[in-house]
């Protein structure tokens, strides 16, 4: 975030924070959790969230703001202390983010807010809420796919990302180090796996080569019945993928499967260890173990 200590126009409209490219739209957060714009270097304007969005939105405090991969985003809690999330592509019209979790397994769950940063992850395309409880809420784009986490047992005051980790400022003085490989979202839904597909990621089942070839009668979607494979898939078998991920071009996008869901999980958490960013797990074929 691109904050405005020194700037004589944030201090008279008392703002704490703000963020948008230069010279740009700029989006910024008062002390009484206002929303303010600024546009192509003006002076600043309230927003009037609460106002604009009466009657359609609950009211709303806001705690943080960011600008990730070019759109706004500004959190807050409602009356209840509900934790909410909005998004914007130019600070004009407002959208509400999902942030209940939903696992395969188990119900599901909300954060405990107030949300006190919003970090971004530009390499993977996530997003990280860090919430005073000590929740963490990670968005990786796939609107199914939330998951939340507790980061610490101890209230958090601020965060901050660094050299791919999660710097945590807690009351008691302590600060925590989370690495972004432990908290960052490697499972995706069909749906949205197959929206990266159809854009140009690689599809790339892990399973053997006898696997892929056998026919598999429970799958559904997009599968060849005849076969077991997935249109368009590339079977790179697990035990495989150490020798010929070096072949794939650094930047290229991959969603992983398998059978259960397993191998494709370690496929997706190897790749990005070896530094290939946009790599996904859509989880296996098999009921139960994928969410559409």
């Amino acid at each position: 975030m691109r904050t405005l200590e020194n700037d004589p126009v944030s201090l008279a409209s008392n703002l704490r924070g703000a963020c948008g490219p230069p010279q740009k739209t700029l989006l910024g957060l008062s002390e009484t959790g206002e929303l303010f714009v600024s546009k192509d270097a003006g002076g600043w304007a309230p927003l009037a969230f609460n106002s604009l969005y009466e009657g359609y939105y609950p009211p709303c405090v806001f705690t943080a703001v960011a600008y990730c991969s070019g759109t706004y985003y500004a959190t807050g809690t409602d009356p209840g202390g509900g934790l909410r999330l909005y998004s914007s592509l130019l600070c004009g019209v407002w959208e509400p983010v999902g942030l209940v979790s939903t696992p395969l397994f188990g119900g599901a769950r909300e954060a405990e807010g107030p949300c006190v940063s919003i970090l971004c992850d530009e390499a993977s395309s996530q997003l990280f809420l860090v919430c005073a409880s000590g929740d963490l809420v990670v968005l990786p784009g796939c609107p199914k796919c939330v998951s939340i986490r507790r980061i610490s047992d101890c209230a958090v005051l601020g965060a901050e990302m660094r050299s791919g980790e999660i710097i945590i400022e807690t009351a008691d003085g302590t600060p925590r180090v989370v690495p972004l490989a432990d908290v960052s979202q490697i499972r995706v839904s069909r749906s949205h796996a197959a929206e990266l597909v159809k854009a140009g990621a690689m599809l790339i089942d892990t399973r053997d080569e006898a696997e892929h070839n056998a026919r598999t009668e429970y799958a559904t979607g997009g599968t060849d019945h005849a076969t077991g494979s997935v249109h368009g898939s590339v079977c790179i078998p697990l035990e495989t993928l150490a020798d010929r991920i070096n072949t794939i071009i650094a930047g290229t996008v991959m969603v992983f499967f398998c059978e259960f869901g397993s191998r494709a999980d370690q496929a997706a958490r190897f790749a990005r260890e070896r530094g290939y960013a946009r790599v996904y797990s859509m989880g296996g074929l098999r009921p139960y173990t994928y969410v559409d």
